[in-house]
């Protein structure tokens, strides 16, 4: 038997014996992969360069829907930016049990009705993900959402593509086995941003949103909410 024979049979043991101890986990411990969330609270000010910050605060419940939702809402704050003549608000909700689907975050959370899929823009940057770009009552819309591993997502598929890839590596199931993290984590960081489209046309403002997106998602991939 050659060596890398010898590692494939210990590596497929060590993967038997892996989903043997999860299954039999998830079998005798009912709260098994529900880890309960520590408090978290969003910073009252939020560096974006090139732009000042003119308030933040909380914000209010979300509205009532006529879908059931299972996301728990655990934290939200807006803030409220300037730069030169642009104006942009960026409201922020952090919740667990989220679908990943932005029509069911702007149900929600908001009374912003969203377009149909063909007047909808999605767009992709490398390393950082993807994004909806749309104008709604005078205001251009940047939305997404920022994931716990991985780059952020705007629909339920890409959403639990992100937590297939990034939830069963190996050193997250073994954070799970040590009750440190919860499988899955389908914890999210809703991200909505918009500017008056008076300050400018829907091909002015876009680039401005997608602007401050970038240096904001960054800044919150590196502080995304423990356990």
């Amino acid at each position: 038997m050659t060596r890398w024979q010898q590692h494939r049979q210990i590596l497929i043991a060590l993967t038997f014996a892996s989903i043997c101890i999860t299954l039999g986990r998830f079998s005798l411990d009912p709260s098994a992969g529900k880890r309960s969330l520590a408090t978290f609270n969003f910073p009252s000010v939020v560096p974006l360069p090139g732009w000042q910050l003119l308030e933040s605060f909380p914000l209010a419940k979300p509205l009532p829907s006529p879908y059931k939702f299972s996301a728990i809402v655990l934290s939200s704050q807006k803030y409220l930016y300037k730069r030169d003549k642009h104006q942009m608000e960026i409201a922020m909700q952090y919740e667990a049990s989220a679908s990943g689907e932005l029509q069911d975050y702007f149900l929600r959370w908001t009374s912003v009705e969203l377009p149909q899929a063909k007047q909808l823009q999605f767009r992709q940057q490398p390393g950082i993900g993807f994004y909806s770009l749309f104008v709604h009552k005078g205001r251009s819309h940047l939305a997404t959402c920022i994931n716990p591993q991985g780059n952020s997502t705007v629909t339920k598929e890409q959403f639990l593509a992100n937590r297939y890839t990034y939830d069963f590596q190996l050193q997250r199931l073994l954070s799970w086995l040590i009750g440190e993290s919860s499988l899955p984590d389908k914890r999210c960081l809703w991200v909505h941003l918009s500017v008056p489209l008076k300050q400018g046309s829907v091909e002015a403002t876009y680039p401005v949103l997608e602007q401050a997106w970038q240096p904001w998602f960054r800044w919150w991939r590196d502080r995304f909410p423990k356990y």
